[in-house]
């Protein structure tokens, strides 16, 4: 009944189900059909800033979930990015080299922002992108003082042209490895 009043496909409703019964939010009672349910706990972003904030997690562990995150996604967006992808892409990278010319940091940690959430966008991957807005969310702050550094807007208009090189050239490889090693010399 769900697929034909949706308009999509069965296993399309089965996925559907099986992530809301994996979010805690329906039950599925077998013979009888799944129920929604009461939503366990809070509100689950919530929770996970007051567990960051709490010390549960340590910067170091959050920069490398980011890093991880960061790199998988520029790999998938190696392989998908279409035509307008890159071009957000490049348009991103182009501002946060205007802004890093300007020495204005609230420009480059907007501008840094933007250059990766073209990257998740064209990455086609929903859930690596959810994860990273929340993830990201708790880094701002991180983000605002490394990119106060002297040294840190040339490096960071650095790392984002040979993020957006290997992205142009289609090179999952080289695309997470430019983040990784990036990281590493960070």
């Amino acid at each position: 009944e769900l697929a034909r009043q949706l308009g999509v496909g069965r296993t399309s409703v089965r996925e559907g189900i099986g992530r809301l019964r994996a979010l805690g939010l329906v039950e599925v009672r077998k013979g009888l059909g799944a129920y929604v349910v009461e939503p366990p706990g809070g509100d689950p972003l919530a929770e996970f800033a007051r567990w960051t904030a709490e010390g549960a997690a340590g910067i170091e562990g959050l920069a490398e979930a980011r890093i991880a995150l960061e790199a998988l996604a520029a790999a998938l967006a190696a392989g998908r990015a279409g035509r307008e992808d890159v071009d957000r892409i490049r348009a991103g990278h182009r501002a946060h080299a205007a802004a890093a010319e300007d020495g204005d940091v609230t420009a480059l940690v907007r501008t840094d922002e933007a250059f990766h959430d073209a990257i998740m966008a064209a990455s086609g991957n929903p859930i690596v992108r959810r994860l990273y807005d929340v993830l990201i969310a708790e880094l701002t702050d991180f983000r605002r003082g490394t990119l106060a550094l002297p040294w840190a807007p040339a490096r960071s208009v650095r790392g984002h042209e040979a993020i957006l090189t290997a992205i142009e050239a289609g090179s999952a490889a080289a695309a997470q490895s430019v983040l990784v090693r990036g990281a590493r010399h960070a």
